[in-house]
């Protein structure tokens, strides 16, 4: 509000609609209190012309329409040409993406590889792949070397297949050691287990062993797989045998060596897949002695033919009657003998057949009490088949 008094004079003169002729005649006047105290109006806007829409160009003419077609073309031209261009550089780069991949995995091939042969190549048995293999991640992580050592050295199941190991060495500090699996490496010899004596199971299977020797120590052995080796000479065996596997070798094809295998495991249940009875021990016993009595036939032959070729030689005057008679003398003591043998071997083969016949049963009981609880049900089902089998 105004602070002069003529401003409010002449503002009081407005509100009551007086005149200033009215006011000095002294006409009282009515004050309009709305008037007085209202806001003052503000102006009003100006309200803004709206633009006149462009007119519709006129029709082009016969020239720019021939300009316009010209640039359309030009410009579908270069789209076309833009897009062959793009084409052949994405498929370059298809291709050298492509090169670029195959080389990374070829280069990453070879690392693994190289990476494979440096820890599991061909060589001795060492430490590091027996913790590998047979040790919790988590114990190997800690870096405890004393918690390592100990359970390294307490290890029961040691499992070193298919690693390329060439020769056994360090497997003599596990002392606790029972089952140990070497199958599927590139061992030529069995050494290295003599000092085991915990050992009960052995699989030695996929190998190139070519010799069984060393071994006769091992007493507490109990089942020992040979199969798919190169074994053509079995030096001994562990007497304790239960199970003997030799599939796949040469001697497997030697019915005399399986018979002299029989005769020094009395013990053993399975040879291959096969259950061993009395009639598999006769059977072999059997052959055997056919190859012998062949082989004392070719001695009768030889005698026979000697003693033709005496009396021919005194008949025809050859000789002298003297070196006849001496030759016939020679000739009929050979034959002699010869039966003599062969009436011997066939008395001891027959006697040993009945003693081996009666202690049978009662090896088989004895042995039956140490086979493995998990070979039980499977041996005793098989033994119940056995005679209808045979």
């Amino acid at each position: 509000m105004a602070s002069d008094p003529n401003q409010w004079r002449d503002q009081l003169r407005s509100a009551g609609g007086q005149t200033q002729n009215e006011i000095e005649a002294g006409e009282p006047a009515a004050l309009d209190l709305e008037k007085l105290f209202a806001e003052p109006e503000k102006p009003k806007k100006k309200k803004k012309s709206k633009k006149k829409k462009p007119k519709s160009p006129k029709p082009k003419s016969e020239e720019n329409e021939a300009l316009e077609k010209m640039r359309q073309e030009i410009l579908a031209k270069m789209d076309a040409e833009l897009e062959e261009v793009l084409k052949e550089a994405r498929e370059r780069s298809a291709v050298a993406v492509a090169a670029a991949r195959a080389q990374s995995q070829s280069s990453l091939q070879t690392m693994e590889k190289e990476m494979h042969d440096a820890f599991h190549g061909p060589g001795p048995l060492t430490f590091e792949q027996i913790r590998s293999r047979n040790l919790p991640p988590e114990l190997l992580e800690g870096g405890d070397a004393d918690a390592i050592t100990k359970a390294l050295f307490s290890l029961k199941h040691v499992m070193v297949d298919g690693m390329n190991i060439t020769e056994l060495e360090n497997l003599e500090l596990m002392g606790e050691m029972s089952h140990v699996y070497l199958q599927r490496n590139k061992l030529k010899r069995l050494g290295g287990l003599q000092l085991n004596k915990k050992l009960r199971f052995v699989s030695l299977a996929d190998n190139e062993i070519e010799e069984v020797e060393n071994v006769e120590c091992l007493t507490d052995v109990i089942f020992l797989d040979l199969s798919n080796n190169k074994i053509t000479k079995i030096t001994d065996l562990p007497d304790n045998l239960r199970v003997l596997k030799l599939r796949g070798n040469p001697v497997a094809d030697d019915p005399e060596v399986i018979r002299q295998i029989l005769d020094c495991l009395p013990y053993l249940k399975y040879l291959d897949d096969e259950l061993v009875t009395p009639e598999l021990r006769k059977r072999y016993n059997a052959i055997s002695d056919e190859e012998e009595e062949e082989d004392d036939e070719e001695e009768v032959e030889i005698t026979q033919e000697a003693l033709a070729k005496s009396m021919h030689f005194a008949n025809t005057g050859d000789l002298t009657m003297a070196l006849a008679e001496e030759n016939l003398k020679e000739a009929t003591d050979s034959l002699a003998s010869v039966k003599d043998a062969i009436l011997r071997r066939a008395r001891k083969g027959h006697q040993q057949y009945m003693q081996e016949a009666k202690a049978s049963e009662e090896r088989n009981r004895a042995a039956f009490q140490e086979i493995p609880k998990e070979m039980k049900e499977s041996l005793e089902s098989k033994t119940s088949d056995a005679p209808q089998s045979a």
